[in-house]
């Protein structure tokens, strides 16, 4: 399970230093109210729509069955005002969810779903990603403007994904409107791919072997890049790990350590710049991340 706290650092792949930006902080706002007798809604995630910035789409852990016996589900929150006021539903499919779409759903039958992240595509469409309670993996599409449900479909039924993480090529070239999703597999960092707007996805590679906690991100020049951690015993030695894909996620190479940083509990993302660069971030939890010895530019970050 992941758990989202706010960056205090951030590393840039470019240069050997860490850089702290300060940001204007508006005033919270309730996104779907409270409710008894648990209010919580964690491991939040959230995506602008590249056509209005005034729409905004996020997902979490809604916890709203508990009232009725059930677990947690994905919640869908909607906001055509930037973030102002918000629409509030769960994902179709859910404990007892009657509705057409419910019951059509994959996700029928399932007590809770978890892991939830979203990404728009550049036509306004927002794909959910997430995994089921026997750790399969699945992802729904909503279209227009991220407004209307559209179908879900199981990528993996069973036993073989956790903490997924999921990105849209945005970047206009050969590969515009592919969607990624990364994964913690059995190998590793596992990685699928769809070309015809989430309806199939490829067979799963392997693009990190042997880490986890993942993520994907993916660059104006439309390269992929996804990140892991390797595991280790070695004190400020846990090393966050990058792979880079020039063909579209078919294949993956350029693996690179990004930093080393003491070992937390924690997932780091990748978020990309287009001005000036392109420039490829990686945030990290409050540990403390080595500088000691900086690794050299990424090529994931720098080169073709």
């Amino acid at each position: 399970m992941k758990i989202f706290l706010i960056s205090l650092s951030i590393l840039i792949l470019t240069s050997a230093s860490v850089v702290v930006h300060a940001a204007t902080v508006g005033p919270n706002i309730e996104i779907a109210g409270e409710a008894f007798p648990d209010r919580q809604r964690v491991e939040p995630s959230i995506a602008v729509d590249p056509n209005n910035p005034s729409i905004i789409v996020s997902v979490a852990q809604d916890l709203r069955l508990l009232q009725f016996g059930g677990h947690r589900w994905h919640g869908v929150y909607r906001s055509t005002d930037g973030g102002v006021t918000w629409s509030s539903n769960l994902l179709p499919g859910f404990p007892g969810d009657t509705s057409p779409q419910g019951l059509s759903s994959p996700l029928h039958g399932f007590r809770a779903t978890s892991d939830p992240v979203v990404a728009f595509d550049r036509a306004g469409n927002a794909y959910v990603a997430g995994i089921t309670t026997n750790l399969g993996l699945f992802v729904a599409k909503y279209v227009n403007d991220g407004a209307d449900y559209s179908f879900a479909i199981l990528i993996c039924s069973f036993g073989c994904a956790d903490k997924p993480w999921i990105a849209v090529d945005n970047s206009g070239g050969v590969n515009n409107d592919n969607g990624y999703i990364s994964f913690d597999g059995p190998h590793g960092i596992e990685f699928v791919r769809s070309t015809d707007g989430g309806q199939t996805f490829s067979s799963s590679i392997t693009a990190i072997r042997n880490d986890g906690l993942s993520g994907v991100t993916v660059d104006p020049e439309g390269r992929v890049i996804v990140s892991g951690v390797f595991p280790s015993t070695l004190p400020q030695r846990e090393p966050i790990e990058i792979a880079v894909s020039l063909d579209g996620g078919r294949t993956f190479d350029g693996h690179e350590i990004a930093a080393n940083i003491v070992p937390l509990p924690r997932s780091p993302s990748l978020q990309t710049e287009a001005s000036p660069g392109p420039h490829l971030y990686e945030s990290t939890t409050p540990s403390r991340v080595n500088t000691s010895s900086p690794p050299s530019p990424s090529r994931a970050a720098s080169s073709a």
